[in-house]
């Protein structure tokens, strides 16, 4: 179904809930759809696949897959509406970001058990880092990595994080 065609209506009836209590969460379609992008860019269940890099590869593909989930003109209002609005910039960031920025965490405190990552380095901003240089990629620049891309991408932050 095209974005154009989705309605708030329609989600509250698929969603088994009135239309206030979604206007409450979300008040325009925009806003849940960008909602539904940022929760869509970790991956649900981040297997242990015995190394970081290995751990990682799966959370950027869904990271990269999610921008793509959403209407480009949606990000944009977005990502517009967190500029110039410092309130819901930090909605966005405490209610969607952060949740999925704990869940790929996780990896890195693996990583930091298995010893392949500096212990004195901010796991939480080098993964930010990761994620910002990304979404900037694919956003702004319109360039969509291939998986061969995405393995090298992961493949070099590994070997930056890595203990000296």
């Amino acid at each position: 179904m095209a974005y154009e065609d989705i309605t708030m209506t329609l989600i509250a009836a698929r969603a088994g809930v009135g239309k206030p209590a979604l206007y409450r969460r979300f008040p325009t379609k925009a806003h849940l759809a960008f909602a539904s992008g940022v929760i869509a860019s970790a991956p649900p269940r981040l297997v242990n696949r015995g190394s970081f890099e290995a751990d990682l590869l799966p959370a950027v593909v869904a990271l990269v897959d999610s921008l793509h989930e959403v209407p480009r003109e949606v990000f944009a209002d977005q990502i517009a509406t967190a500029i110039a609005d410092p309130a819901f910039a930090q909605r966005v960031q405490d209610t969607y970001a952060r949740p999925a920025l704990d869940q790929v965490a996780r990896l890195w405190g693996r990583a930091l058990q298995r010893g392949e990552v500096e212990p004195d380095l901010d796991g939480r901003a080098a993964l930010n880092d990761l994620a910002g240089a990304l979404i900037f990629d694919v956003m702004v620049r319109h360039h969509t990595p291939t998986e061969d891309e995405l393995r090298a991408i992961v493949a070099r932050f590994v070997r930056g994080v890595a203990p000296s």
